[in-house]
């Protein structure tokens, strides 16, 4: 078999050549001790040459053991070894060595003891009994005691040499003849190492692992590791895994795949290669929840075990197929068929057709059973010795003596009583008694939450709803009812916002679990109304609390002393809050903001208990999630379309207003794949918007998970862009649109216009286009230059404007959310607006232009919380902003704020001037860019460089290279030369006709970034 991939490296030739010379050494001396005439008999002389050599080159055979990586310090440290003995006695250890046949018994004794300890360390499955072992080994393989007879002969330190020789060579033919736990675990550990190397290496892993007699042992044995992942370390099992823990597995099975299809030209079989990777995919799967899944990556282990040659294994894979089958899919029927197809297969080891179900055990069936698992590339089992590669303990199949194989983890820190209830349902579950075992369950979550461990108690509940999932769909969503109600009760008791946030993540993951059961499962009663309330209750829950506590609410038909009460309360928390920050205050702090609450808490029951304008305003006031029944005075003749992103489909519910129910879109596409889809391709998710609405109807959109910063507007159906046919905004969830609804403000109130804040960044564009717009905008007041800072801003907005426009730098700070940041003149050395800073003012503005890049981007946090500049600015008192997703050029920016004010002055709303502004973007031609562009003015250069462009993108290359060398002539920069270079070389390249009604900016690049965050009207 030719090996591929890369040659050895010049040092590794050179270190395998001189480990091999050195190797030769004894053999060499004991041939020049004998021509020279030795003093005891040549052939003695010989023979303890010839075993000495022969123990040097069979040790240095075991460095094919390990991955080129580590082979060269292998053979150095063999080297070491042997040289270093000869070094030690020509350097003066001559005279030290033992002469007498007493000393020379002890010290033969005391190396053959060390190579037998050696030996049987090199057989534990612990690196460091691996890395004690080696060297140790190499030292004492009786080349010292062969060396000390080379130097000074005599008949006793020959036969001490030869019975250390001897034993030597035992020792290494066990060694490098066995494929047991040493040899599977030294791979395991270079499995591990491999994990993070360049998959680039795989060529040179190749160049390595094909010569060896086991064939592809690294993908079996990442394989194996990726299940043993699951499981924790080789001393325990754990179930079910963490995510860590099956993120890990997911990429060793990555990386296994890689190195097979790399392998398969090269050798002559991969199948029982590519069956591990299938059989270890499964149980991936199984930890994942994706049952499905699960269930053809066993199918085609079993395949792929049969192509092998490998049927017991076969069987295996195809039990665990059943498990899954009658356990998870209720398929229980076609799970039997393969349990007894499995029994009747005599030819089958007994061990396999035992945990089939057949009554009988044969000893001798456990040997052929172990030649199975040899045969198949696995590491060779000793009797009663759990195997490495055994699938996860706690899916054994049915079949398995419960006291043999079912050992239940547990993952809970509850008492005692409550660990041993856990410990009892899932063992009952695993064994089909669901009955009993929700009812342990349940037990266990009462004992818990009685013990005040509220989410210990719900992580409880959690997993039994997960249990109950694929046997009694109704019983599982009324289980993930009991765990929120758990959870809604501890999160009333938190008040750092960082938990409160995480616990939010909590809902968002049960409240899924609850939609993908009503989605997925027909004939629920008001299946759509419940779906929309539950996606209501899993998102923004902070951002709505903090919005309820800021937004100015008329108190309607509310008591005046109730309203007095609400105001002396909302008062003391915040000024608890405030002090709890104080050093030393915080668990004194925590207690006064905790009793604060309670009080406001029971002002808000008192109002809602006065009637329904009492019981809507204490709810605005809370930051309740909306419900169906409290959409349609927001509707207006808009359309809702609500997101929500489950595992395995994103469900869409779409509201118009007079609706009795949602309409309920199921779109089967996993999660994952959503993450790593371009939004180009997202077509199927918008083409039910274009099917319900109407042209020219507002779209109101409700992103969720991965859909968050995505541009649906822009995305095609049938060759158009949503953005053609209808005006669209965005919200963060339907609750926040009340909010902005009620800051709403009058369109004909005064405006503040901000651009070109930093002198070392100039935007010449940005402060031309504020001329513009301030001539649009009714009573406009114009800030630029130093006059754009913060304190200048705050004090133009004053009590509120109707528009807030700034035109300046934004940057996003990804791992900073909260201080993504608008940059301003400098005012007292800081002209960073973060939006940490923007949360603590006050901007009541009917809407907020940032005409800066990425000033729409968003990091999203657990619960579907946004933070990012519209969060802080909807928060401060926008009721709509108008941001970009992505850097877009400067005057596309310029040419679509103006077209969009002037269709605002023309009286539309805010979603259909935006529409107006982007298709006028998107149509514009050259010419009309040009003509533009000498409407608005401002600096001469870089008009003159923005026609310059523009004239270039038309393919007018020789007006543009005139433009740019007059340009050239008044001062030059790099950007500038290299322009005038293209544009000449492109004129010189033919004589093209320029075409100026060629549309610059048709690409989405252009005009999709923009969108409308907020009220649309």
């Amino acid at each position: 078999m030719t090996a591929p991939g890369l040659p050895l490296a010049p040092l590794d030739r050179l270190v395998r050549g001189l480990a091999w010379v050195t190797a030769q050494t004894p053999l060499a001396l004991a041939i020049g001790i004998v021509v020279r005439g030795s003093p005891v008999n040549s052939v003695l002389t010989l023979v303890v040459g010839i075993l000495a050599s022969l123990v040097c080159g069979l040790s240095l055979l075991r460095s094919r053991k390990v991955v080129r990586r580590e082979r060269r310090l292998h053979l150095l440290l063999e080297m070491a070894g042997n040289v270093g003995a000869l070094g030690a006695l020509a350097a003066g250890g001559i005279g030290r060595i033992p002469t007498g046949t007493t000393d020379l018994l002890l010290v033969a004794g005391a190396l053959i003891s060390v190579q037998i300890m050696t030996t049987k360390l090199l057989r534990w499955p612990v690196p460091l009994a691996w890395s004690f072992a080696h060297p140790a080994g190499v030292f004492a393989n009786g080349t010292v005691l062969a060396y000390a007879f080379l130097f000074v002969p005599s008949t006793a330190s020959a036969w001490a040499s030869i019975a250390v020789s001897a034993t030597a060579l035992v020792t290494l033919a066990v060694h490098l003849g066995t494929d047991d736990w040493s040899l599977w675990w030294a791979r395991v550990e270079s499995a591990r190492r491999f994990r993070a190397d360049d998959p680039r290496s795989a060529p040179a892993w190749l160049h390595d692992e094909v010569r060896e007699p086991t064939g592809l042992a690294l993908p079996h044995t990442m394989a194996a590791l990726a299940v043993q992942d699951l499981r924790g370390d080789f001393r325990q099992n754990r179930w079910p895994p963490d995510a860590q823990a099956v993120t890990s597995a997911r990429h060793l099975l990555a990386t296994a795949d890689h190195l097979v299809t790399v392998a398969e030209p090269h050798v002559d079989s991969v199948a029982a290669a590519r069956a591990h990777c299938a059989f270890a995919r499964g149980q991936v799967l199984e930890a994942a929840a994706d049952w499905t899944s699960a269930v053809t990556a066993y199918d085609a282990a079993t395949s792929a075990y049969r192509a092998a040659g490998l049927p017991a294994i076969a069987a295996v894979a195809g039990l665990f197929r059943a498990r899954v089958l009658a356990e998870r899919l209720g398929r229980a029927q076609e799970a039997e068929s393969v349990r007894a197809a499995v029994v009747r297969d005599g030819e089958l080891p007994s061990p396999v057709r035992r945990w089939a179900g057949a009554p009988f055990d044969d000893p001798a069936g456990h040997q052929l059973y172990r030649d199975a698992a040899l045969r198949a590339g696995l590491p060779h089992l000793a009797a009663g010795r759990e195997p490495p590669w055994l699938p996860l303990v706690v899916a054994a199949p049915p079949g398995v003596p419960a006291d043999e194989r079912e050992t239940t983890p547990v993952r809970w820190p509850g008492a005692g009583p409550a660990r041993r209830m856990i410990d009892q349902g899932t063992r009952l579950f695993r064994r089909g008694e669901h009955g009993r075992g929700t009812e342990s369950l349940r037990a266990a979550a009462t004992a818990l939450e009685q013990n005040s461990q509220q989410l210990t108690a719900m992580g409880v509940l959690a997993e039994l709803a997960r249990l109950q999932t694929p046997i009694d769909p109704s019983a599982a969503f009324a289980t993930l009812e009991d765990a929120l109600r758990l959870q809604e009760r501890f999160r009333a008791e938190v008040v750092d916002e960082e938990l409160r946030l995480q616990i939010n993540g909590w809902f968002e993951t049960l409240h899924s679990h609850q939609i993908g059961l009503l989605t997925a499962t027909p004939g629920w009663p008001d299946a759509a109304i419940r779906t929309f309330d539950l996606a209501e209750r899993s998102r923004s829950r902070l951002l709505l609390e903090q919005l309820g506590g800021t937004t100015h609410l008329r108190a309607e038909q509310v008591p005046e002393t109730l309203v007095r009460r609400e105001l002396d309360g909302l008062t003391q928390v915040h000024r608890e809050r405030t002090a709890m920050n104080e050093p030393g205050r915080r668990v004194a702090g925590l207690e006064a903001v905790r009793s604060a609450r309670a009080r406001l808490a029971g002002t808000w029951r008192e109002m809602a208990a006065t009637g329904a304008a009492g019981a809507e305003y204490a709810g605005l006031r809370r930051g309740d999630p909306l419900t169906f029944d409290d959409l349609e005075p927001l509707l207006g003749n808009a359309l809702l379309a609500e997101y929500h992103v489950t595992e395995d489909a994103v469900v869409l519910l779409l509201v118009a207003a007079g609706a009795a129910e949602p309409t309920m879109v199921r779109v089967p596409m996993q999660r994952s794949a959503l993450a790593l889809a371009a939004w180009q391709d997202l077509s199927p998710l918008v083409a039910p918007l274009v099917e319900h609405s109407t042209a020219g109807q507002v779209i109101w959109i409700v992103p969720h998970d991965h859909l968050h910063g995505v541009p649906l507007h822009a995305i095609e159906v049938d060759g158009v862009p949503l953005a053609e046919r209808n005006p669209t905004c965005y919200t963060p969830s339907a609750a926040v649109m009340r909010y902005c609804q009620a800051k709403r403000r009058p369109a004909d109130d005064r405006s503040v216009v901000l651009a070109d804040s930093r002198a070392d960044r100039p935007l010449t564009h940005s402060r031309a286009q504020s001329l513009l717009a301030a001539s649009i905008l009714s009573g406009a007041e114009r800030l630029v230059g130093d006059q754009a800072s913060i304190g200048g801003m705050r004090s133009a907005v004053g009590t509120g404007v109707s528009v807030l426009h700034i035109a300046c730098h934004g940057e996003f700070d990804a791992e900073q959310p909260a201080q993504s940041r608008l940059l301003l003149a400098d005012q007292d050395g800081d002209g960073a607006l973060t939006a940490e800073k923007i949360l603590g003012m006050a901007l009541p503005a009917d809407l907020i232009t940032l005409s800066a890049c990425q000033s729409g981007v968003a990091h999203r946090r657990a619960g579907d919380e946004l933070f990012g500049l519209p969060r802080a600015l909807i928060y401060a008192g926008a009721s709509a902003v108008l941001v970009s997703l992505w850097p877009v050029d400067e005057v596309a920016t310029s040419l679509l704020t103006y077209s969009f004010y002037r269709a605002r002055k023309a009286g539309a709303g805010k979603a259909e001037a935006l529409r107006t502004a982007q298709l006028a973007v998107r149509a514009s031609t050259c010419a009309e860019v040009i003509e533009y562009c000498t409407m608005v003015g401002g600096d001469e250069r870089t008009l003159q460089r923005t026609v310059a462009d523009i004239r270039f993108r038309a393919g007018d290359f020789t007006a543009a290279a005139d433009a740019y060398a007059a340009l050239l002539r008044s001062g030059d920069d790099q950007k500038l030369l290299i322009a005038h270079a293209r544009a000449t070389l492109a004129a010189l390249g033919g004589a093209a006709r320029p075409d100026y009604s060629r549309r610059t900016y048709a690409d989405p690049l252009h005009w999709a970034g923009f969108v409308l965050i907020g009220d649309w009207r």
